[in-house]
């Protein structure tokens, strides 16, 4: 992968992939994020077609090469994401 493709993500589709990455669900990521899951599937579709990988097993292993979320038991602080409140 070349730095280019790195720059082609949005800071949104960053912070989808690192939480991805991260274990989260799409739907988890929906509702931390306030956004449908739709929006994040669209995310994911559209960071894979930017990229040029297949699968999800390809997106995850893009994610820890760029460190944009990094193998680690305890849960590393997300570059980039900014995750909008609850409404309670």
């Amino acid at each position: 992968m070349t730095k280019l493709r790195v720059n082609l993500l949005t800071p949104r589709q960053t912070t989808v992939l690192a939480l991805l990455a991260g274990g989260h669900s799409m739907r988890a990521i929906a509702d931390r994020l306030g956004i449908t899951y739709r929006t994040v599937a669209f995310h994911k579709y559209e960071m894979m077609r930017k990229i040029g990988i297949l699968s999800n097993a390809e997106l995850l292993n893009f994610a820890f090469r760029r460190h944009i979320l990094q193998r680690s038991n305890g849960r590393k602080p997300v570059r980039g994401a900014r995750v909008v409140p609850k409404a309670r």
